[in-house]
């Protein structure tokens, strides 16, 4: 088993010629100050595109055909993934505590959302490609890019669509016909995704709760979903 090498990735790709928020900015910083040993990697538009001219041209097609651009964000961090191995996290992400117990004696991980996140759906999990993990060239994340390019929704919403063709649901439906899924981790959602999207509103308001502060404790990391792309 390949072990997950020491690398933290994080996706602005600022075509728009925008840069991360200064809050954005704080939070990348906590991945960097919990995890000294990791080399971190900030990936925007001009080091993605040198990276698919380089080593995925034949997917630059279908990178730059999408319907929306955080379909490219998607995609792109699948990429990075399986090519160089590592950690993917998003942006709106804080760190806690030192990820290497959760990474330790695995080749493949995911965090998995707050089980208040898959009811709407009519889940009984959703796999977050927003905290990811894996080894080089792991056949998983060979089998999401595949996979990819044939994607296809028939949802008229845009949530909906992004998760189904690059997104969570997207994830979820390929885990389950995996035929090496024991040794994918899916990563307990109290452990890197502790709080739903109103607790961590209570959080941004100031309303905390002796409940959030305790899944707060036990969390290594803290997923705020700012979802500014929804």
């Amino acid at each position: 088993m390949k072990e997950i090498p020491k690398l933290i990735h994080q996706v602005y790709e600022g075509r728009d010629g925008t840069s991360p928020n200064q809050l954005l900015c704080n939070l990348a910083e906590t991945w960097k100050k919990k995890n000294p040993a990791f080399e971190y990697q900030f990936w925007n538009y001009k080091k993605i595109d040198k990276f698919l001219d380089e080593f995925y041209p034949d997917f630059i097609t279908t990178y730059q055909g999408f319907r929306y651009d955080v379909q490219r964000w998607d995609a792109i961090r699948y990429l990075i993934l399986y090519h160089y191995g590592g950690v993917y996290v998003d942006l709106d992400y804080e760190c806690l505590e030192s990820i290497d117990p959760l990474l330790e004696k695995k080749s493949c991980c995911f965090g998995l959302e707050p089980p208040e996140h898959c009811k709407p759906f009519k889940k009984d999990y959703v796999i977050s490609n927003a905290f990811m993990a894996v080894s080089p060239r792991h056949p998983f994340i060979k089998n999401i890019i595949k996979s990819i390019p044939h994607s296809s929704s028939t949802a008229k919403d845009k949530l909906i669509y992004v998760l189904e063709t690059t997104g969570p649901h997207k994830l979820v439906d390929l885990y389950k016909s995996f035929p090496d899924r024991e040794n994918i981790s899916l990563i307990p959602s109290e452990l890197v995704s502790p709080l739903s999207k109103p607790e961590v509103h209570k959080v941004i308001i100031g309303k905390t709760t002796t409940e959030i502060e305790e899944k707060v404790e036990k969390a290594y990391a803290i997923h705020y979903f700012f979802g500014s792309w929804c």
